[in-house]
């Protein structure tokens, strides 16, 4: 491993994939669990999850609410110090794999129609294009649960 690299987490999802530091992500599960819809709510949010007795988010860009396939999930850790969940959940399309990124094997790319609205950029990588989530402002989406941005 190069020096400055850092350990990431590809998080496939159905429309793309998002590109997070390892760190983020405290653990995978399979939903099996039907999901608790959320009146109102935009079409990147498919409701809500429990995990480990709290109720936690789910993002799912193109969620079907029918969907009887078990999936991964993957549980992040928030960046902000609120007083709201400390995690939000995200269904994936497969399991997650790891990757080292160093400054040689990205480089910044054209956003392309994202998969939230709270996407920080493109980024090509060795192995094909990414989205770098905007946390910041994904999670005070999420904390705003009739204001979300469509």
């Amino acid at each position: 491993m190069e020096t400055g690299c850092v350990h990431c987490l590809i998080l496939p999802l159905d429309t793309g994939r998002l590109l997070v530091p390892a760190a983020l992500v405290a653990h995978v599960k399979m939903l099996k669990q039907p999901v608790a819809q959320r009146d109102n709510a935009p079409p990147w949010l498919a409701g809500n999850i429990s995990w480990r007795d709290c109720t936690l988010p789910l993002i799912a860009p193109n969620y079907q609410a029918l969907e009887t396939t078990t999936r991964p999930v993957a549980i992040l850790h928030t960046l902000a110090q609120t007083t709201g969940p400390k995690f939000f959940a995200c269904l994936l399309s497969k399991l997650p794999h790891f990757l080292y990124i160093s400054p040689q094997s990205i480089c910044w790319s054209e956003v392309e129609t994202p998969p939230l609205p709270c996407v920080a950029g493109a980024v090509q990588l060795n192995d094909g294009p990414a989205w770098i989530p905007d946390l910041v402002s994904l999670e005070a989406a999420l904390q705003r649960p009739r204001k979300f941005p469509h």
